[in-house]
């Protein structure tokens, strides 16, 4: 064996012993300060995701980097701890996860201003109501108005408005979510309770920092949608857009939240 082969054997047995040495412990739940305020739970209920959603934050024992992605999910979905608490998610994994097929989710966004473009477009008034449109239906949703036109509905005008890099943002994630609800959906008329509610959820979900060079402040968490394991889709045939498996990592604190729902029709 030359010194090359040695040095790649080594390289090989060091990346498996760090897939070995993940492991995750839930953390208090409590650190969703924003997302379990009071009239957020409420809203959450009102709006029909209180009975399939899982979120759930854990913290991680060893660095994370976006090389070891995979291994890094591989071992996550694997860990006892975290299947426990995501039974939810669970029930979709099977026992032995040997890879995770991922989309890597944008987090570049920083404040609520990446919202104006509703008013610009006349999604919204100047006052934030929503207009109105005639009933559509998408996958069991009631698609009413230009705000869950423009957020799913792909046959209509206002569906262009958001180009795919902008569906690629995790805080666009957060507002379609929240906007389109569960199956049983009391929707606003107005966009701020929906606006509010998605700076809560980016707030709990990432985290920042303040870069010492610029002073800018920049979101530090990764994001990756989990769309295969082993080969399978994760939700199999179904592609609502109301199914959706996040995982938001910060490399900081060592933490990662997972976050969950799975579509189920009352209807």
């Amino acid at each position: 064996m030359n010194i090359e082969e040695i040095k790649e054997t080594d390289v090989q047995e060091d990346q498996e012993r760090e897939e070995l040495l993940y492991e995750f412990k839930v953390l208090d739940q409590s650190l969703f300060k924003n997302i379990h305020q009071k009239e957020t739970v409420k809203l959450i209920t009102k709006w029909g995701l209180d009975k399939d959603m899982e979120l759930v934050r854990f913290r991680f024992n060893q660095s994370f980097t976006l090389f070891n992605t995979d291994k890094f999910l591989a071992a996550l979905l694997s860990s006892p701890e975290v299947r426990a608490s995501l039974p939810g998610l669970s029930a979709n994994i099977p026992e032995s996860v040997e890879s995770v097929e991922f989309n890597k989710l944008s987090t570049e966004v920083v404040n609520m201003g990446f919202f104006d473009i509703l008013d610009e477009k006349d999604i919204t008034t100047t006052t934030g109501y929503i207009k109105k449109e005639p009933d559509e239906y998408l996958e069991g949703m009631v698609m009413g108005d230009r705000l869950r036109y423009a957020l799913a509905f792909e046959e209509s005008e206002f569906y262009e408005i958001f180009d795919d890099q902008t569906r690629k943002e995790l805080i666009f994630r957060i507002m379609q979510h929240l906007v389109l609800g569960g199956s049983i959906c009391q929707f606003e008329d107005n966009v701020k309770e929906y606006l509010d509610q998605t700076q809560n959820f980016y707030k709990d979900l990432v985290s920042v920092f303040k870069d010492s060079e610029t002073d800018e402040i920049k979101v530090g968490s990764h994001a990756f949608e989990i769309k295969k394991i082993n080969d399978t889709e994760l939700f199999g045939d179904s592609d609502h857009p109301q199914n959706w498996a996040y995982v938001i990592v910060d490399p900081i604190h060592w933490h990662v939240n997972v976050w969950y729902h799975k579509w189920s029709s009352w209807w």
